[in-house]
């Protein structure tokens, strides 16, 4: 169960980084991507995405040891998607254009809200697991 659990901190921290690299990727002009959230998505944003990304790297092998850090990155992951839905809700028709203009930031919207919000489910379950056995 540790080692699935280790990998998915590993696939959620490389999913941040990769959403970060879009503010530094030579071949991806980020500027489009940016100013349809400059709140979240600005270079500046795109670098803390990368550093949360760091963080659940870094704590994939000692999550047991840090429940409260999980729970942490858990609220962060609630925060993050729950930005997601205004944005959606005001946006979401506009969908068809952005993939058109811009098919990284159409992929990269659509995919905002399902994928911290299943980040969030996880990171709280891996909380609550970890709580449970420390009190056995």
């Amino acid at each position: 169960m540790k080692t699935w659990i280790r990998n998915i901190f590993w696939l959620i921290g490389f999913g941040n980084l990769a959403t970060a690299g879009l503010a530094v990727c030579p071949f991806y002009d980020s500027t489009f991507f940016s100013t349809l959230n400059t709140e979240v998505f600005s270079k500046t944003g795109l670098i803390a995405i990368g550093l949360w990304g760091l963080v659940y790297i870094a704590i994939s092998s000692a999550y047991h040891k840090a429940p409260y850090v999980v729970l942490v990155v858990a609220l962060e992951k609630l925060f993050y998607s729950s930005l997601a839905i205004p944005w959606m809700l005001q946006n979401g028709y506009r969908m068809g254009e952005i993939f058109q203009r811009d098919i990284i930031a159409g992929l990269a919207y659509c995919a905002w809200f399902p994928y911290d919000f299943l980040s969030f489910v996880f990171f709280l379950y891996v909380f609550i697991k970890v709580r449970k056995s420390s009190q056995t």
